[in-house]
């Protein structure tokens, strides 16, 4: 499997007039192969399309949950938040 761009979906467009970066935010199942971080910042887009041959196929416990939509299970058992399972917010403006 390997990753292609989507500005729209995966880059976010962070500051103002000539003071810009751009932040690319990995889709589960990918991550950079130097750190294994899923999100990235950079200073123009040339640099960003650049590193893009630096991403690979993640196979760590979030990605692999969320791909098999199932519950992330931390050793040290942090519950999982019920939005991440598809749960809806109540309607009594409690969160869950």
């Amino acid at each position: 499997m390997k990753y292609k761009l989507n500005v729209k979906r995966d880059v976010d467009v962070d500051g103002y007039d000539d003071l810009v970066s751009y932040i690319l935010n990995l889709p589960y199942g990918f991550r950079f192969d130097e750190d294994g971080n899923h999100v990235k910042g950079y200073d123009s887009m040339k640099e960003l399309r650049a590193d893009l041959k630096y991403i690979e196929k993640c196979e760590c416990k979030e990605c692999e949950a969320y791909l098999k939509k199932t519950p992330i299970n931390f050793k040290h058992n942090a519950p999982v938040n019920p939005m991440f399972l598809g749960a809806q917010p109540a309607r009594n403006g409690q969160d869950y």
